[in-house]
């Protein structure tokens, strides 16, 4: 086992608050310890203060992963200033309703995953749950990867679901989910460079490009932009997400003109004008909040972690 002492300027770090707030599927706690396998490798990490234990990876893979190389002190500092900008004022603006989310989420990252991989859970990831995500994407592996130890698999290349019949994958729990995950595998097989493109292209261009694969629409290729990609300026809508921004930022219904209510883009939009390019960032802080924050009527416990 290696250790990995966390520096000042890399704090806060909160290692269970970043692999359990619904950004990756394919880790498992078991007391202290976390495991998952990372670019075909098993890792095991686990913290204690600024100590971080693991193995599986090397130094560089672990910062680069979860993102140590940021300071989100910083981020949040600009975050703070863009909502002193979107408010017009001279002075910082203290907005209490993201401060209570910064506070929630600190230590949080979005760590960098592979786009393959992401593009392809959060096709399983709709209409669906954290707990069911994480089956559905289990068994997909255990049937389709290739066996690395420890029970754990490796995540199953395009050409792996490629060439699977939609039945195959439907007993992997995937529903209607099933010729999307086959489709865009053969999208890929047909156009390999395609995912690597995406990272040279602008934000909207990116997002129109995801959304031509099978299954991917305006909230899957969100999530594929800003948890593979790292488009922090990226701002997934779902259940959450939409409740709390209405709900505490009444201005946002104002985009709506003459429909009934705020459409995904609406909501998207506000949250960029308002938090700045670190919009993806503060979506985060308030998804990690969510059980916190104090919403007006109309919000469910039944959707509690809906993706």
């Amino acid at each position: 086992m290696k250790t990995y002492n966390i520096r000042r300027d890399q704090l806060p770090f909160d290692l269970d608050l970043t692999l359990d707030c619904g950004q990756v599927f394919r880790w498992q706690r078991i007391k202290n310890t976390w495991n998952g396998v990372v670019a075909g490798r098993v890792v095991t990490i686990s913290q204690d203060g600024p100590i971080l234990t693991y193995d599986g990876m090397d130094e560089a893979d672990l910062v680069r992963y979860f993102t140590l190389d940021l300071n989100v002190q910083k981020i949040i500092s600009q975050i703070r200033r863009s909502i002193a900008v979107y408010s017009g004022e001279t002075r910082r603006k203290t907005d209490q309703h993201f401060e209570t989310a910064a506070s929630a989420g600190a230590g949080l990252r979005i760590i960098r995953q592979d786009p393959w991989e992401c593009l392809i859970s959060f096709i399983c990831s709709q209409n669906s749950n954290i707990p069911t995500i994480t089956k559905r994407i289990s068994l997909i592996c255990e049937r389709y990867g290739h066996p690395l130890g420890d029970s754990r698999f490796s995540f199953p290349s395009p050409a792996d679901l490629a060439e699977r019949m939609e039945d195959e994958l439907r007993a992997c729990c995937t529903g209607y989910r099933a010729p999307y995950l086959v489709g865009t595998a053969q999208y890929i097989i047909k156009d390999p460079d395609f995912l690597s493109r995406i990272a040279i292209c602008s934000m909207y261009d990116a997002k129109q490009e995801l959304m031509k694969l099978p299954g991917v629409g305006p909230k899957v290729a969100d999530c594929v932009l800003l948890f593979a990609y790292n488009r922090y300026e990226v701002v997934p809508v779902d259940v959450w997400i939409r409740n709390i921004i209405t709900h505490l930022y009444p201005e946002v219904r104002e985009r709506k003109c003459n429909r009934k209510k705020c459409s995904y883009d609406d909501i998207a939009d506000f949250c960029r004008d308002y938090f700045g390019d670190y919009a993806g960032y503060a979506q985060q802080f308030f998804f990690a909040a969510r059980q916190d924050l104090q919403l007006e009527r109309g919000t469910t416990d039944r959707d509690t972690d809906k993706m």
